[in-house]
């Protein structure tokens, strides 16, 4: 039941966001051997001493990057320290509930067809819930939904290093994630959801506010892509960018509005 943890952290990040995110990983019913956590450029002395007061009991691996470069790139130079098959992802200002990787690392050993997978997710913001985000769990289902939006929640994913590794890692697109759960399914792997709450994603303005127009432009990218290899017909793609220019041209008001009321999975 051995399984790697790969975690980014940039010198923005809140050490208290930090240090609940480590704290949470402590707790777990069944915990990693192996925390790889990718210093994204260099991170104050408030989050290194975050990180030293977990090195040991975490068996933290620090990897350290000399300047910002993004997380796409963190996560695929991180990714190659990992020394288990199976790795989790988890952001580090979010917090994992106990029993999140005894079920999902349980559920991929059981489903060996399973290239990659993530679970329900409760959003929050000042410690109150805002959302709690549900993905479709049946493979056929996960399909029709990542024609228009991500399918898996990525600070929640696990996946088989392997299959990562054999596609090219994490893609040159954004968001990165999206595209790689695209190329997955493209290469005939399958992906799904644990239709249960193992999460705590932080949701504030800022993830509000940096879905604009450039966030837009990152979409256009995947859209095109879609199109390329065939995933979507180009009514689909002309439907898509028509959508998503609208949400991203709104004001931040009515964007959290329609984020909160139109997010239900079909």
């Amino acid at each position: 039941m051995k399984f790697s943890v790969l975690m980014s952290v940039y010198k923005a990040e809140k050490k208290e966001y930090l240090d609940e995110a480590l704290k949470s990983l402590l707790h777990q019913k069944l915990k990693p051997n192996e925390l790889i956590l990718v210093e994204d450029g260099p991170i104050s002395q408030d989050l290194k001493s975050i990180v030293k007061k977990y090195k040991n009991s975490l068996n933290i691996i620090s990897v350290k990057i000399k300047k910002n470069v993004g997380l796409r790139r963190a996560l695929n130079t991180g990714l190659k320290f990992c020394k288990n098959e199976l790795v989790a992802r988890m952001d580090s200002d979010d917090i994992s509930f106990t029993n999140r990787f005894k079920l999902q690392v349980s559920y991929m050993k059981k489903n060996l067809d399973i290239a990659v997978s993530s679970c329900y997710v409760l959003e929050f913001s000042d410690n109150k819930t805002t959302y709690v985000k549900k993905l479709p769990t049946k493979f056929k289902d996960v399909v029709k939904f990542a024609k228009f939006r991500n399918p898996l929640s990525h600070p929640a994913v696990i996946f088989r290093k392997s299959v990562i590794n054999s596609l090219g890692g994490y893609p040159d697109f954004f968001p990165e994630d999206y595209a790689l759960w695209l190329i997955i399914l493209k290469a005939n792997y399958k992906i799904s959801n644990l239709p249960k709450v193992l999460l705590k994603m932080r949701t504030n303005n800022d993830f509000f506010n940096r879905r604009g127009l450039k966030f837009f432009f990152g979409e256009i990218k995947i859209i095109l892509f879609q199109k390329k290899i065939g995933q979507i017909s180009y009514l689909e793609l002309v439907i898509h960018i028509c959508i998503k220019f609208f949400l991203r041209l709104v004001n931040k008001d009515l964007k959290i509005f329609m984020y909160k009321n139109f997010r239900k999975v079909t």
